[in-house]
């Protein structure tokens, strides 16, 4: 179990980030990590309205679900005409059309979870498709941002001063984090984390902004070091105890 930690503790735990992101980093296979080739080489560089869409689609259905089940769930999708970054087709399509779509995937009745999900969608790509070009779009959205890692924790709580449906704050920092900017989704892991050692998310982003480590690649390493290693969050206190002391 977690100590009742006081401020001198807290500063001395915050000085051992730095190892804890290291060896995390290389046990998760470094730079031939999957997830960490893609932060480094193919996260997005532009800010436009088709991979704000893609992010949020992904966003929205990851959440609660396994990524491989969302994409094979998503690969279905597609072969019913479903686009994840088309979203001028989605917000052009009839809403008899739109429900006709979901029946094919779901079959009927449609679980109420997954209609809310698909509705949410919806309501997304038309808000996109409002505007005729992407600088209107990143001026009201991004405050004028055009490259993608200047995308920072202000865009996040922009994002969620939007209240788009099924986008709070943990998909805000998930979105702007796929989008190649630097934030935290604060999922189960990193919520653990923070508990653990009797951090703020705003403590976090500080010291690792001190210690000159990227926001969102530490996110993406501490999660996938969990997902590998430490698998389910009632063992994250243990584990971490013997692993990098308490």
């Amino acid at each position: 179990m977690p100590h009742s930690y006081g401020i001198m503790f807290i500063r001395m735990i915050m000085k051992h980030l730095t190892t804890i992101y290291q060896t995390c980093y290389q046990e998760i296979g470094g730079n031939s990590n999957n997830d960490i080739k893609w932060y480094l080489n193919d996260r997005p560089k532009t800010i436009n309205r088709a991979s704000f869409f893609e992010e949020a689609v992904w966003a929205i259905w990851v959440s609660g679900m396994k990524r491989v089940t969302v994409k094979s769930f998503l690969n279905r999708a597609e072969e019913l005409g479903f686009n994840n970054r088309d979203f001028q087709k989605v917000a052009d399509t009839t809403a008899s059309r739109w429900k006709k779509f979901k029946v094919n995937l779901h079959c009927a009745p449609v679980p109420m979870r997954a209609e809310g999900k698909w509705d949410a969608i919806k309501v997304i790509a038309e808000k996109l498709n409002e505007y005729k070009e992407e600088k209107s779009f990143r001026t009201e959205w991004f405050s004028g941002k055009v490259k993608s890692c200047k995308l920072c924790n202000n865009d996040v709580k922009d994002l969620i001063k939007r209240k788009l449906p099924y986008i709070g704050a943990a998909n805000a920092n998930f979105i702007i984090r796929n989008m190649g900017g630097e934030a935290i989704k604060c999922d189960r892991w990193m919520e653990k984390f923070m508990q653990y050692y009797k951090i703020s998310q705003q403590q976090l982003i500080t010291k690792l902004n001190d210690l000159n480590i990227p926001i969102g690649l530490f996110d993406m390493v501490i999660w996938a070091y969990c997902e590998e290693y430490v698998r389910r969050t009632k063992k994250f206190f243990t584990h971490f105890s013997n692993k990098f002391g308490s």
